[in-house]
């Protein structure tokens, strides 16, 4: 099979499919990030809006489990490296992990 048709393929997978009571679990229990959940589209992850309870708001990602860690990592690492060159730019944020890091694997 050709890059191409590798590229392609991956993109014919499904996507994540928790329910946005999953996604509240799952943001809580790691994160702990709680709030009003609303799906957003997204391209090849899950994707939800979050508003917590004093306004604050979020984008809880979950990655394809098809998708290439490294595709994820560097994902991160470009978030992180615009914080610390310029925190004033409107990017999104990581949060923390309650348990550290960025991110965690979760098996559904």
């Amino acid at each position: 099979m050709s890059n191409e048709q590798n590229e392609i393929a991956f993109l014919n997978r499904q996507q994540p499919t928790f329910s946005i009571a999953e996604a509240q679990r799952i943001a809580d229990e790691f994160y702990g990030l709680q709030g009003d959940f609303k799906t957003l589209m997204s391209e090849r992850d899950q994707n939800f809006r979050v508003r917590t309870s004093v306004g604050e708001r979020y984008v809880f990602k979950i990655s394809n489990a098809h998708e290439d860690p490294g595709v994820v990592d560097m994902q991160c690492q470009a978030l992180a490296h615009l914080e610390v060159q310029d925190s004033t730019l409107p990017v999104p944020r990581m949060v923390r992990a309650k348990r550290g890091g960025e991110r965690r694997l979760h098996d559904t």
